[in-house]
């Protein structure tokens, strides 16, 4: 059953982070982190060059998310996505595009890419001809809220153009 003490405790689980990484973790022991962690005193063995370098912090998770920008790692914490989600969405939700009969994908339902094909002038009023192409889920500004994670699409991206 849900609690809202449950939901405040959630809120305010401890993570573990270092001031260079990108990732917060669950446990303080995660191979991620420690695998990490050998590979920037291989590189500094004298100590990291900034603030904090690479010891293992602790904090509660909402503050490591916002304050520091950090991201759930995919190794302690998988499917965790975002954590954190603005509860405003300003229109930004995915909807399946159907056209004929036939789904074509997902777009967001809010963005519109607006083309301008013909503009003429008749007794000084300009007339345009647009059309408009859907843009597919999820969208920069859904990216940019936290609407979902935006890790995989990162990633996805990354490994196909490098194909």
């Amino acid at each position: 059953m849900w609690s809202l003490g449950a939901a405040v405790a959630r809120a305010l689980q401890t993570v573990y982070y270092t001031q260079g990484g990108r990732k917060y973790h669950g446990t303080h022991n995660c191979p991620a982190l420690e695998s990490a962690q050998s590979l920037w005193e291989a590189v500094y063995p004298s100590g990291a060059p900034w603030y904090g370098g690479y010891a293992v912090q602790q904090r509660h998770e909402q503050d490591v998310y916002y304050r520091h920008g950090k991201r759930p790692c995919l190794v302690c914490l998988p499917g965790r996505g975002v954590p954190f989600t603005s509860a405003v969405h300003f229109g930004h939700k995915p909807a399946e595009n159907i056209v004929r009969g036939q789904c074509l994908g997902t777009v967001c339902i809010r963005c519109r890419i607006v083309h301008h094909r013909d503009e003429w002038e008749v007794d000084g009023d300009i007339f345009r001809v647009t059309g408009f192409s859907l843009v597919k889920w999820p969208c920069t500004s859904a990216l940019v809220l936290g609407l979902v994670d935006r890790e995989p699409f990162i990633y996805d991206e990354t490994l196909r153009m490098a194909a």
